[in-house]
């Protein structure tokens, strides 16, 4: 974890970035490193957060920040909740072996030993390290040494009538337990337990069990579950023990059928909310493997309580219009079936939606080539209370015919020797950003990430893409020869971006 500071001051939390900003109209940050900040002088590189590293925390999913009753004045404490082992589960879904995998990638992909939730925390004063304050469980019986769930995929803090709170939602990967939200309070001990608030039962035995989206909504905290269930609370109560699904204190106000049975049919699952204009925008996406029936982008609704709308539903009395795909004004994935999901920000009076491409479908439905052939470098648009839509960041197609700012989708930029290329080549985008994965506001500013995969391309030779499956020998030395001449077209740095705008437009 980074704390990223403008040189005139100020403080912003974002993704697992500290970032400090202020109105200055061309802001230069300067990045320090504050989770093991010795660790760049090591040999391996070993972070992950807590006190001598932790390699195992593949990502930091999730955060936001309690503040310390102890001491009401500070900053008060960052929470992040991490994901464990999940490149290598995502590798060995792609059917790539544990014994392949380490001739590949070597030391920088760890075994997995522990892949247990953590929730993490860290004093913004900055003077302490990270500290552990919760780990999920293993199975019990045969499963022992498996994980009841993996990560945390979504948290928030949100103000209840008894004050505010952290509430952080779990990915539970087999089927075999509950899905749940977690409460924990501010300035509790390192060791004291969160309480149990919400928890949904498998949809499936065998299949993943995951709960992502939060939003706030009219003052009510919002979760919705994968199988497209949306429940309200304004104070959401502790849960009786069980391992059934559990909801009290919690109204539904939808459920698949509100968003015409997009999970039923398709595997369309609620991803993001945002509440802007009286509305609750809602993300409908399917960026997993499960790819046979996600055959297109991913769709939006828009949806409020009223019950006297014609289309309102009889049971909760809340109308859904969509606006994306589903027969809305635009088609599934505006028009680009590799969007498959989609981020969500409310700046200056407009949403912006960043797009994500499934990289995962494609390899592990159809291996490398599949997955070359989907990339699809990400785009931002905006829209307005009217629903008035604007592409901001892209190459524009025949649904947007223009952009609004002078970034190409994924934010390329060509080289002098791309320029001077054959037109075709001098056309083509070849970023190897492949979504945006988080948006968030600051001070008067949006910040966009991203995710770039060409931070893999480091282990791309012929001997690891014979190790990955990739028989036809020409195949494999086209792919060779194509990473070894990106470098002319594409010098962006590998790993991720962060950018920032003022008005949406400049970026």
């Amino acid at each position: 974890m980074y704390e990223l500071r403008l040189k005139s001051g100020g403080v912003l939390l974002f993704a697992c970035i500290a970032l400090i900003s202020c109105g200055d109209p061309a802001p230069k940050f300067q990045a320090q490193r504050v989770s093991n900040p010795t660790a760049g002088l090591q040999t391996p590189f070993v972070d992950g957060l807590v006190p001598g590293g932790d390699r195992e925390n593949s990502y930091a999913w999730c955060m936001d920040v309690l503040p310390d009753p102890a001491d009401p004045s500070s900053e008060g404490w960052l929470y992040v909740g991490t994901g464990r082992d999940l490149i290598l589960a995502f590798a060995m879904a792609a059917g790539v072996s544990q014994e392949q995998i380490q001739p590949v990638f070597k030391e920088d992909l760890p075994e997995a030993t522990d892949g247990r939730a953590r929730m993490y925390r860290w004093k913004l004063d900055g003077t302490g390290d990270f500290e552990e304050v919760f780990r999920a469980s293993n199975l019990s019986g045969a499963l022992e040494k498996l994980p009841k769930e993996i990560g945390f995929r979504g948290c928030m803090t949100y103000e209840t009538p008894d004050g505010p709170a952290l509430f952080a939602v779990t990915v539970e990967p087999l089927g075999l337990s509950p899905a749940r939200m977690l409460k924990f309070e501010p300035g509790a001990a390192p060791d004291a337990q969160p309480k149990e608030v919400f928890r949904v039962a498998p949809w499936e035995s065998g299949t993943r069990n995951s709960l992502r989206p939060l939003a706030v909504y009219d003052g009510r905290l919002l979760v919705a579950t994968q199988t497209n269930e949306l429940f309200a609370s304004e104070n959401p109560p502790e849960q009786p023990e069980g391992s059934d699904a559990s909801t009290e204190g919690w109204s539904k106000i939808a459920d698949d059928s509100d968003f015409g049975g997009l999970f039923e049919s398709s595997g369309f699952s609620l991803w993001q909310m945002v509440e802007f204009n009286g509305w609750l925008y809602v993300i409908l996406g399917n960026p997993d493997p499960v790819a046979e029936k996600a055959n297109q982008g991913f769709h939006m609704f828009k949806g409020r309580l009223a019950p006297d709308a014609p289309n309102a539903s009889a049971e909760t009395g809340w109308e859904w219009v969509p606006i994306v795909g589903s027969g809305g004004k635009l088609p599934a994935g505006l028009g680009v079936p590799a969007f498959k999901a989609a981020s969500l920000a409310v700046f200056k009076d407009q949403v912006y939606v960043g797009t994500l491409t499934d990289m995962l479908g494609p390899w592990v439905s159809g291996g490398l080539n599949s997955l070359t052939m989907n990339m699809r470098p990400p785009q931002i648009y905006r829209f307005d209370a009217s629903d008035q839509w604007q592409l901001l960041v892209g190459d524009p197609d025949d649904i947007f015919l223009y952009r609004k700012s002078d970034h190409r989708a994924g934010f390329y930029t060509a080289t002098d020797q791309q320029i001077v290329m054959p037109s075709r080549y001098q056309r083509a985008n070849y970023s190897l950003n492949q979504y945006v994965w988080w948006m968030e506001v600051w001070d008067g500013r949006l910040f966009a990430s991203t995710f770039d995969i060409k931070v893999f391309l480091r282990y791309l030779n012929d001997s690891s893409l014979q190790l990955l499956g990739v028989t036809q020998q020409q195949y494999r030395a086209d792919i060779v020869e194509a990473v070894s001449l990106l470098p002319m077209v594409n010098q962006n740095p590998e790993g991720f971006d962060l950018w920032t705008t003022d008005d949406g437009l400049t970026w």
